[in-house]
């Protein structure tokens, strides 16, 4: 998986690096360099990160610094009690029962 910021001579191309299920290990520069990594304990909590901020964890999971939940498009997970703190919206629709 690549990431491209900016656009034409002054654009950046940062690859990710994932393990077996898709998690991103490690995000490096063009060259090749480690500018990013980190090191995940149970449920998706990451015990130490190096280098610059980069927001993916979990499949899906965007986190959020200033409130240290994983935001899943429609609801929140805490890492650090490994599970969602917010309803499934999918269940708050009856008919879907």
């Amino acid at each position: 998986m690549a990431q491209l910021k900016g656009r034409g001579v002054g654009s950046t191309v940062s690859y990710y690096v994932n393990d077996h299920i898709g998690i991103p290990q490690e995000l490096l520069d063009e060259d090749g360099n480690v500018v990013w990594s980190t090191i995940y304990r149970a449920y998706g909590h990451t015990e130490m990160q190096a280098g610059i901020c980069q927001p993916l964890r979990l499949q899906g999971q965007y986190a959020d610094e200033e409130s240290g939940l994983h935001y899943n498009r429609y609801r929140y997970y805490n890492p650090l009690a490994g599970k969602y703190i917010s309803q499934d919206p999918i269940s708050i629709r009856f008919e879907y029962l």
